[in-house]
């Protein structure tokens, strides 16, 4: 059974020893979450697209009768039918673009791998290295390059919209770059977005511990007694 937060901070805080790697190994972990893409960008574009035509032939229909809402009377058939119509064109482009979805369960990566790939791609892409190119398409690639390392690092898991788990036994950097080149700029930020949110949710941690630590920290009997005194 995991120590609770006081155990922990108890048994750093003792005077006697404790074995900083063998703590640091047992109690570092970093938060996973999941997010869902959509490979095809032209259905869930269509399901946007007539979902809003859908919300204008509602008004239409209301507006058809005599007092502006269908409790008012009975609306035109045409423009019901039209709506009914409507509304199956939006489910047949839900269906499509649920069928091309892929759900990622994320995992924040390590700070010192963070810095590493920074640092690789930095060299990589250096103006130094290039002086013949643009030092601003330097930079954007240098970018790119990294953020697809930064999520291919934080890839758990990968299922398709039944649930069935891909093999990522040769997952590798080629597989990552593909998905990010083949992805809509709106699904691709999905998945850098949360592996962002995964990565440096110790920030989070750390403001909270900052405001907040007295309440984390064990308190003492002579603590307890001060404050019953007042």
């Amino acid at each position: 059974m995991p120590k609770t937060t006081d155990e922990l901070l108890e048994e750093m805080t003792s005077e006697k020893k404790f074995d900083l790697s063998a703590v640091i190994k047992k109690n570092v972990n970093y938060p996973t979450d999941e997010v869902t893409v959509f490979l095809n960008g032209e259905a869930a574009y269509n399901v946007t697209k007539a979902s809003e035509e859908a919300a204008d032939l509602e008004i239409l229909v209301d507006a058809s009768t005599e007092g502006g809402t269908i409790a008012d009377g009975e609306p035109d058939a045409d423009l019901v039918a039209e709506l009914e119509a409507k509304k199956a064109e939006v489910e047949a482009h839900l269906k499509e673009a649920i069928e091309s979805s892929l759900t990622f369960t994320l995992k924040g990566v390590p700070p010192k791998l963070v810095r590493v790939l920074e640092q690789r791609y930095e060299r990589e892409f250096s103006p130094k290295k290039h002086t013949e190119r643009d030092p601003q398409e330097l930079l954007v690639e240098k970018n790119i390059h990294t953020n697809v390392a930064e999520v291919h690092a934080a890839v758990v898991k990968i299922e398709d919209h039944t649930g069935t788990e891909a093999d990522l036994s040769e997952f590798g950097l080629g597989s990552m770059q593909e998905i990010y080149e083949s992805l809509l700029y709106t699904e691709w930020m999905k998945l850098l977005q949360m592996t962002q949110n995964l990565t440096f949710a110790n920030t989070i941690f750390d403001d909270v511990m900052t405001k907040d630590a007295d309440f984390l920290r064990p308190s003492s009997p002579g603590t307890e007694a001060e404050n019953t005194d007042d």
